[in-house]
């Protein structure tokens, strides 16, 4: 399906979610969440042509913004070369989606990270009451408007300090990138240092050996 440049026909909200203005914009779109899912269509042609109706299965596509009800629920919108499509600007999501046969698919760190932390930065039910709002990870939440977060007991709270750990592991990231790095070196040189001691003990077991077969041999 190829959709015109001018996306004034669209429903507001709609136009909302596919942040229409001079030029698509993918740091908002990170902040959205989407659901795919299958839905029986009927097809037209085929069912003419078959004397019957015959449905197909189509893929769409549901687009919400955190903290708000009020959902697109369409057709995928399959067009790469158009900076507005589905495939331009959820590709990925979707791709994720079908490798893992799910049914909806985000970007982020997943908010029930938070309920498995000591000591925690959010509850099991805290994190269903967000899911309720379309709030499935952390880069969500910190993007919440603040008239959207006034729903939920304690936003500023909990907004602030999921900010702090989203900073702090982009702080840490290189510093960790590193540390992996430094274990592995050291795990390849404890490797290689069994390696050259189970080689001289094996020299060292020939020449013992050649040794004793020099002895042997003398008269």
């Amino acid at each position: 399906m190829d959709v015109p440049s001018d996306l004034s026909f669209l429903e507001i909200a709609e136009r909302g979610t596919l942040n229409a203005g001079a030029t698509p914009d993918a740091q908002a779109d990170k902040t959205l969440w989407t659901e795919f899912y299958r839905k029986p269509v009927l097809d037209l042609d085929a069912s003419k042509a078959a004397g019957r109706q015959v449905y197909q299965d189509k893929v769409y596509i549901r687009i919400g913004a955190p903290g708000q009800r009020d959902v697109v629920d369409r057709p995928y919108w399959d067009n790469k070369h158009h900076p507005y499509s589905d495939s331009a600007r959820f590709g990925d999501r979707y791709e994720k989606w079908l490798a893992n046969e799910a049914e909806s698919a985000m970007d982020g760190t997943p908010l029930s990270l938070f309920a498995t932390m000591v000591p925690q930065l959010l509850t099991l039910s805290e994190v269903k009451e967000y899911e309720f709002f379309h709030v499935r990870t952390a880069e969500q939440l910190v993007a919440m408007p603040d008239e959207a977060g006034q729903k939920m007991a304690g936003f500023q709270e909990t907004k602030r300090k999921v900010q702090a750990y989203l900073e702090l592991q982009a702080s840490g990231a290189p510093q960790a990138k590193l540390q992996v790095e430094l274990e592995d070196a050291q795990a390849r040189l404890h490797a290689q240092g069994e390696l050259l001691q189970e080689m001289r003990a094996e020299m060292d077991a020939l020449k013992k050996k050649a040794q004793k077969r020099d002895a042997q041999s003398q008269p």
